[in-house]
């Protein structure tokens, strides 16, 4: 029975590694190399000297490099080629896994689901079909676990002295076995090391195991020397092999600049490594995720099958022992088999996760030496609850006697049989889905260097160059166009993320590169980390004229640029309106421009920024020159997001780019805008930072740019705007509420983006409140348009809506009309809120009525104690009374701060009027809460509050009619420190 039942299994397997061969090697060569693999095809190409001073610069050791340069020299250097070692390597985890989990198991069947779960599984297939060096680090891994457990039976009880075995006859094959598979691994990729450190813990576990809970077991009169020991000379033996390779290891880690530092983010390290290890490369990241659940499940499943599978394998040994040797069996034997796996599981995850958290090195792959804990927690388990049960044997009184062993119970198909079963068809379903999808989901597609370098082959002038951004992926394009030269931006061997563009180093690599060309193809690869503002691009439109070309690769990008004059180029920044904005003595705005596509780019400075450096956002809105909000984009960082303001050089210009549709939008008529903006650290002062005037005083937080639109904003392409609501015979609109919800007295802001394929002109349109559940109309409002709209042309206009006071609380349509023509009216649905607008005057002290200009009151204050003296730093709470004297025309901004006895300020706060002044009603009366910190300083102080409009440069400040710009709230004195 054992003999047929071996032969079964080993043609399971040869059928299996047969079919893992099948496909690793199926569509090898399909797809492109992509960068990493461009740098094994060139460095692989080089004598063994010049390629171990390659490596020791780089992030990874030279074996992996060694034996594919061996093989590329008998098979070429082609494609498939360079991706057989990988296929092979990924083949031969196949029988090693199957084996590893045997030996540990004792499961010929958990051998079997171990190949079948290898072969299947979606990253193993990936790295297969990758001329990387992966699959060879997992073998060489699971190789080292395999003789290395070999080593630990040695001597053990699990090892029969009295049986004719080959583990006995070939105790130093084993012990070499180890030492050549762990010395290779950490030649071939430097996190190995965390590998190993798992597998001597588990070794190291398990011997402390034995001498604390077990009798003592005599040595194996067939060792020559006790386990221990054997283990401790391997592991010298690994460390005497690799001592002229480990000063390599600690330097890359130290000085590998490949990461920038940044904020470590643990959850999605862990979320990135669940997902690789279950639905590998080949599933998208959201479905991906939804999956880890049913993953989860498995794994928990398989985990109870494991505890379970061990606590059979230790009833069916009970027969031959001893009641405390059973005893101590049942509870021990279980623990000690499962913790193996998952220590060769969790102990490389959280090496390489405490590495990355002092030091930014993290790539979800830099851990699949892991991966081979999971595929045995999974095939162990299910191998377990696949398994029909036997019931515990008959367990001896304590007076003596012998354990029996009961006759098994058949009783058909049990609800282990059941959930392993099921659990097995799923990971096999999902590892399926994930093949199938690299192998026909386009999604999953390499970069494409192959196609866009044959297409820059056949479409390149003769006296046209090639500019390859990063300067890095020079391997791969020399890989498939070895006879065109790039010109490298920045000239860099390997990754580096210091070695950022900027206008002044592509100047210095660009202008003598291109001097005598006509044209240039852009390359761009990996440019958001070395070229994160486009100064390439920057340089080339200055220099020449981009054409357009339909052609598009996957994970590169190309441009073409013609009638190039290489003179243009320059170190000074393409700025068209200089700005001066100086932002918390920590970084400046030195102007902007608009590029031909309507993109913003905004030229900072970083100047004189706290230490460390901070990582600075930016706010803003673009309102209409009458102040209405136009448009309004998300906060970001300064430049692009893969360049945060604490990668920056003090004094480096770097360019921001905000994209068209973010600052302005589509349909932007040409005129007058501006730009408010203000920048925050987001890590300390969500708040933001002061502006600062050039005399040191603090100007508020936001700066107002005034920008020109030299021309209208067009559509995006693709748009169509005669699908718009024809509001009459040849006049499409779009209209848009900025807010749908508001209160009787406030107000709505709408706009409406107009079309028409003839010119005509628009004088005025009408508003309707219609309710929603009632056919009850209210008296319309008009709205002035005032439009002459250009034949096919997009216009976009703003309008602030007023709401009737009188206007009940509830949901309405705002109907939109023409009245002078036939229409077809546009309903929209807003709500109305009971209104909070109060026009009473709370009881106030101190009492002020300061009118600031003609348009705000300040009344006074209340709730607030005024004290006459006051601590150090101690936070004042005021509550401030404005009332609206005539329609704002803008919204203002109130400054409280403190005047120290030469009048100038000691501290301050601003804050815009609440709701923004410019919709309060007539006679309206409005609280504002604002807390201010005392100055540190002791001494007497005044107290007083100004009014200016942000929007405007100098920030002008309101005057009373005494012609002051402030008023005085109270003097008030800062007490001495108290003394300790």
């Amino acid at each position: 029975m054992l003999g047929t039942s071996s032969n079964l299994s080993r043609i399971l397997l040869l059928a299996l590694i047969l079919g893992a061969f099948a496909l690793r090697v199926y569509k090898l060569d399909s797809q492109s190399l992509w960068y990493d693999e461009g740098v094994t095809a060139i460095v692989a190409q080089y004598d063994l000297a010049s390629l171990a001073r390659w490596t020791a610069d780089d992030i990874q050791p030279p074996l992996y490099y060694a034996l594919v340069s061996g093989w590329g020299r008998l098979a070429g250097w082609s494609e498939w080629s360079l991706r057989f070692p990988s296929a092979f390597f990924g083949l031969l985890i196949v029988p090693l896994l199957a084996a590893l989990t045997i030996r540990w198991s004792r499961s010929r069947l958990a051998g079997i689901l171990a190949a079948l779960l290898t072969a299947f599984h979606p990253l193993l297939l990936y790295y297969s079909q990758e001329a990387r060096m992966y699959t060879l680090l997992v073998a060489l891994g699971v190789g080292a676990a395999y003789w290395g457990l070999g080593i630990g039976d040695w001597g053990s009880e699990r090892f029969d002295a009295k049986a004719t075995t080959p583990l006995r006859d070939r105790l130093w094959f084993l012990w070499g076995s180890y030492v050549m598979a762990a010395t290779a691994a950490l030649y071939t990729h430097y996190f190995a090391v965390f590998l190993l450190l798992a597998i001597n813990l588990a070794y190291l576990l398990d011997l402390l195991r034995s001498r604390c809970f077990r009798r003592p077991v005599s040595p194996n009169p067939q060792s020559p020397v006790p386990s221990s020991l054997l283990w401790l000379l391997a592991n010298a033996a690994v460390l005497l092999l690799y001592l002229p390779w480990l000063g390599n290891l600690f330097t890359r880690l130290d000085v590998d600049a490949s990461y920038w530092d940044g904020p470590f983010k643990l959850w999605e390290a862990l979320t990135a490594i669940a997902i690789r290890f279950t639905s590998g490369e080949t599933v998208l990241e959201g479905q991906a995720t939804h999956l880890l659940w049913m993953y989860g499940a498995v794994t928990l499943l398989a985990l109870v099958g494991l505890v379970a599978g061990n606590a059979e394998h230790g009833m069916r040994n009970a027969k031959s022992e001893s009641p405390t040797q059973y005893a101590i069996r049942n509870t021990q034997y279980p623990i000690s088999n499962t913790q193996y796996p998952l220590l060769l599981l969790l102990i490389p995850i959280a090496a390489v996760l405490t590495l990355a958290s002092f030091t930014p090195k993290f790539n979800a792959r830099y851990v699949l030496v892991a991966l081979p804990g999971l595929l045995l927690i999974w095939s162990a388990g299910l191998a377990g609850l696949l398994r029909v049960a036997q019931p515990p044997p008959n367990l001896p009184h304590s007076g003596g006697g012998e354990a029996t062993a009961p006759s098994p119970k058949w009783g058909g198909l049990g609800w282990g049989f059941i959930a392993g079963l099921v659990g097995t068809g799923l990971l096999l379903a999902g590892f399926i889905q994930a093949d199938r999808n690299w192998f026909t989901d386009t999604a999953f597609t390499k970069d494409q260097w192959r196609e866009l370098a044959s297409y820059v082959q056949g479409q390149k002038g003769e006296n046209e160059a090639v500019v390859l951004v990063s300067g890095h992926a020079w391997p791969v394009w020399r890989y498939y166009a070895p006879q065109i030269e790039a010109v490298r931006l920045p000239d860099i061997e390997i990754l580096d993320i210091n070695a950022v563009v900027d206008l002044n180093n592509s100047t210095a690599i660009l202008r003598p590169a291109l001097l005598d060309k006509t044209g240039a193809w852009l390359v761009g690869w990996q440019e958001e980390v070395v070229d994160p503002a486009d100064a390439a691009g920057m340089q080339l439109i200055r220099a020449g004229v981009e054409q357009p070309f339909d052609a598009q690769f996957w994970g590169v990008k190309l441009r073409h640029y013609t009638q190039l004059d290489a003179r243009a180029i320059s170190d000074a920044p393409p700025i068209q309106q200089p700005v001066q904005a100086n932002f918390g003595d920590a970084v400046e705005l030195l102007g902007y421009s608009i590029e031909k596509s309507g993109d913003l780019l905004l030229f900072w400075r970083l100047t004189h920024p706290p230490t460390p450096l901070p990582d600075i956002y930016l706010t803003g809105e673009t309102r209409t020159a009458t102040g209405l909000l136009f448009s309004r984009m998300g906060d970001r960082r300064l430049s692009a997001y893969d360049f945060p303001t604490f990668r920056w050089q003090i004094g480096q210009i770097v360019a921001g780019r905000i994209p068209m549709d973010e600052w302005i939008g589509a349909g932007a008529p040409a005129g007058n805008y501006q730009l408010r903006l203000g920048v925050y650290d987001p890590a300390r002062d969500t708040a933001g930072m002061d502006l600062i005037g050039p005399d040191g005083t603090r100007l508020g937080k936001r700066a107002t740019v005034e920008i020109a639109l030299p021309q209208p904003i067009a559509l995006s392409e693709g748009e169509d705007p005669t699908t718009w609501h024809p509001l009459v015979d040849g006049l499409f609109v779009r209209p848009i509420l900025i807010n749908s919800r508001g209160d009787a007295g406030g107000s709505l802001l709408l706009q409406i983006l107009w079309f028409t394929p003839v010119a005509q002109r628009v004088d005025s349109l009408t508003l309707h409140w219609n309710e929603r559940k009632r056919a009850v109309q209210r008296d319309g409002q008009p709205v002035t348009v005032d439009l002459s709209l250009p034949a096919q042309q997009t216009t976009r206009t703003v309008h602030q809506i007023p709401i009737p006071l009188d206007l009940p609380p509830g949901d309405y349509w705002l109907e939109l009309t023409a009245e002078s023509m036939p229409t077809r009216p546009v309903e929209l649905p807003v709500t109305i809120l009971s209104s909070s607008r109060h026009f009473d005057l709370p009881p106030l002290a101190p009492r002020l009525s300061a009118r600031f200009g003609e348009e705000i009151g300040l009344a006074g204050l209340t709730e607030s104690e005024l004290p006459v003296e006051i601590e150090p730093e101690a936070t004042l709470p005021l509550t401030f009374v404005w009332q609206s004297h005539a329609p704002a025309p803008t919204d203002y901004t109130m400054s409280v701060q403190w005047l120290d006895g030469e009048g100038r300020p000691a501290r301050q706060v601003d804050e815009v009027l609440p709701r923004g002044s410019s919709t309060w009603l007539l006679n309206e009366v409005v609280s504002q809460i604002i807390k201010l910190a005392a100055p540190a300083q002791p001494g007497e102080y005044r107290l007083i509050v100004a009014v200016y409009d942000a929007s405007r440069n100098g920030l002008p400040r309101l005057r009373l009619p005494d012609g002051d710009d402030f008023v005085e709230v109270a003097r008030i004195r800062v007490q001495s420190p108290a003394q300790p």
